[in-house]
């Protein structure tokens, strides 16, 4: 059986920049693949697979405020436009979602789920990790 790579980092602590936000169910990291300043990713702590219907109710209780949490925190951190969430369940076996800042700098023909195909170009993990700083300073402010 393959190792999760989610379980891996979250066992690990290896996320790049630690983790932004961890709680008893979930963690906020930067995304590896894309570290786009502003965005995190999501990760339930136990292994589920990405399906939302298979969250517990506490998990599923907690959800909700905590996206709103780090919705409100990354987006004053790189003062967004917009933020998107998703959650595709395809790159890896473990429930996870994306939270993904929009500003201003990114231009119409990149907005919406043209975002996510056109990550690579806004990935800047110097400034990823100073936007994770300023989103936990959020975080703590409104604790």
């Amino acid at each position: 059986m393959t190792a999760c790579s989610i379980c891996s980092m979250i066992a690990e602590r290896s996320a790049p920049g630690g983790f932004v936000y961890e709680d008893d169910l979930f963690v906020a990291t930067i995304p590896d693949k894309t570290p786009v300043p502003g965005w995190l990713i999501v990760s339930l702590k136990r292994h589920e697979l990405p399906l939302t219907s298979r969250l517990s109710d506490a998990e599923a209780a907690a959800l909700g405020p905590l996206l709103r949490r780090l919705v409100a925190a990354a987006a004053t951190a790189v003062n967004a436009e917009r933020v998107y969430n998703t959650l595709f369940g395809e790159g890896a076996a473990h429930w996870h979602m994306l939270v993904a800042t929009r500003t201003s700098e990114i231009p119409p023909q990149d907005r919406q789920v043209d975002l996510i195909r056109s990550a690579a170009r806004y990935s800047d993990l110097d400034r990823a990790l100073r936007a994770a700083d300023a989103i936990r300073a959020e975080l703590a402010d409104h604790a």
